[in-house]
């Protein structure tokens, strides 16, 4: 389940990610900033939805990329560089 831009404080919306979580779903956040959904999520990516959907989809496009690969791979195209 992937949640986008949200402070996910907003209830009952807010629980999704948990219950997700909890029924075995893999939860991602694309967030610019931490959110109330970070601990329920596996994954966190940082920066603005307009920029890390298009780096997502081209993943899930790529032959033999599932969407976990293209949230890892996203994820690390997307990284902060030090």
């Amino acid at each position: 389940m992937l949640f986008r831009s949200t402070s996910g404080a907003v209830y009952p919306a807010a629980g999704l990610a948990r219950i997700a979580r909890q029924a075995g779903a893999h939860v991602a956040v694309i967030n610019p900033a931490p959110s109330e959904l970070d601990d329920a999520a596996h994954q966190c990516l940082r920066g603005p939805s307009a920029r890390i959907l298009p780096a997502l989809l081209a993943g899930c496009e790529a032959p033999g990329q599932g969407g976990q690969a293209a949230l890892a791979c996203a994820g690390q195209s997307l990284a902060p560089s030090s």
